[in-house]
């Protein structure tokens, strides 16, 4: 996983804003943030040039704008078995990344405990 990827979770029905990856915690542990489509709350608008289409091998991503807004002033830790795939539905590219970026700094973590589906 690497910085900018966008993710989306496994229970989709508790959990159905997309994330962006911003960096490992540890080995089961990453830092993300929300993006959603609801100009609410404050969150903030994105543009389109924050976004890429396609991937390395030239694949539509599932996920590009689509009226995008960042929550801001929210980093969130997550169990790697929140996510519903390794692979990213989408991508921010380095302005967007940088746009996060200017939202997430110096943020404390709200962690978020392994999700409910998973047998302890």
């Amino acid at each position: 996983m690497r910085k900018g990827e966008i993710f989306k979770a496994r229970d989709k029905s508790n959990h159905p804003h997309p994330i962006v990856f911003l960096e490992r915690l540890s080995e089961s542990k990453f830092s993300a943030c929300i993006l959603s489509t609801k100009n609410t709350e404050g969150n903030i608008p994105m543009s389109e040039e924050y976004f890429l289409d396609l991937d390395e091998t030239e694949s539509a991503y599932s996920i590009i704008f689509n009226n995008s807004h960042l929550v801001p002033y929210r980093l969130f830790e997550k169990e790697d078995l929140w996510l519903e795939s390794n692979e990213p539905c989408g991508k921010l590219s380095k302005k967007g990344i940088e746009f996060i970026e200017k939202y997430t700094k110096n943020i404390d973590l709200e962690f978020h405990p392994v999700p409910i589906w998973v047998d302890i």
